[in-house]
This record gives C-alpha cells, sequence and structure tokens, in this order.
C-alpha cells in the first residue's frame, strides 16, 4: 500500500493539500459538497483520478501485499464509509443530490470501487473489521434509483452496479 496514503489512514500524515483525514470527516456536508479534491484520498481506488491527478492509487496487488500491524486503518476506513453515507442522506427516497449534484454519482462509484478493493485484502487475511458496507447500502441505492428512474436507473445499471458487484435492476 502507498506509503503515504497509509500514513494518511492512521492518521500520521495528510493528504496533497495538507489536510489530515480528522478534518475532513470533521467538515459539515457544504464542505463536502463543493470541495472536489478530498473524495480521491478519502476512497482511493486502482485508477487514477483526473480531477485529482496526486492522490495515491490503491492498487488491488499492493493492497494484498499489506498486512496492517494497526487496526486504526480499518476503523478510520469504516468511519469514512459512515461519513459518506451520512452525507448522502441515503435514508431518503430522493436525496438532495439526485436531481443537483451528478458529481456525486461519480463519487458513489469510487466510494463502491474503493470499498471492494479494501474488502478483498480484509477478507484475504481474515481480518474483516470494516462492515460490508457494499451491503449496507446497495438495498439504499437501488431504492433511489427505483424512484428516480429517468437517469439514475441508468446510472446505477452501468456504473454502481460493476463497481461494487450490485445486482442489476431489470
Amino acid at each position: 500500500m502507498n506509503k503515504q496514503l497509509e500514513d494518511f489512514y492512521l492518521n500520521n500524515g495528510t493528504d496533497d493539500k495538507e489536510r489530515t483525514l480528522e478534518f475532513i470527516l470533521a467538515q459539515d456536508d457544504e464542505w463536502w459538497e463543493f470541495t472536489h479534491d478530498f473524495i480521491q484520498w478519502v476512497f482511493p481506488t486502482a485508477t487514477k483520478s483526473g480531477f485529482n491527478p496526486n492522490a495515491p492509487l490503491l492498487i488491488k496487488d499492493s493492497v494484498m501485499s499489506y498486512q496492517p500491524n494497526n487496526l486504526n486503518d480499518n476503523y478510520n476506513f469504516e468511519r469514512s464509509c459512515l461519513r459518506f453515507v451520512r452525507f448522502l442522506e441515503l435514508d431518503s427516497d430522493k436525496p438532495w443530490w439526485v436531481d443537483n449534484a451528478p458529481h456525486n454519482y461519480l463519487r458513489i462509484t469510487r466510494f463502491l470501487e474503493s470499498i471492494k478493493i479494501v474488502l478483498l485484502r480484509q477478507i484475504a487475511y481474515g481480518d474483516l473489521y470494516t462492515p460490508d458496507m457494499i451491503k449496507v447500502i446497495s438495498p439504499q441505492l437501488k431504492r433511489i434509483a427505483e424512484n428516480n428512474p429517468n437517469d439514475l436507473l441508468y446510472v446505477y445499471n452501468n456504473y454502481w452496479a460493476p463497481a461494487g458487484g450490485l445486482e442489476i435492476i431489470k
């Protein structure tokens, strides 16, 4: 795993803008909505970000070889997941971002991809401390897509389902 990313998740380092994970998690929803260069650090994937090219990559092979010596990285990843779910207001049938903020569709795809990579490592090492957030949020995402079928049904089936291994909506 990228040493800078590991330090960031252990609260021993910062992202490329000198922000700690604690700082990011403490920000309000408005900050989360209008700040676009942090999500790539909080939910890294194996794909280079076009928006934040300085963000580290979470390469499956390097993640699988990384053995945690501190459970804080799992705990902080879980905290990050829960903060993002709270930001998205997934308990609503029509969250605020459905019509107003399609860039959050990309954030959700990134979130699902990141979770899938992290869960592979945790399963491989038998240290599944992070709840399977994909199982937690997939019914909520499915319900939102079904209740707002115009763009979201397409986004769900073509981006979110492949990213998180979710069931396709027919």
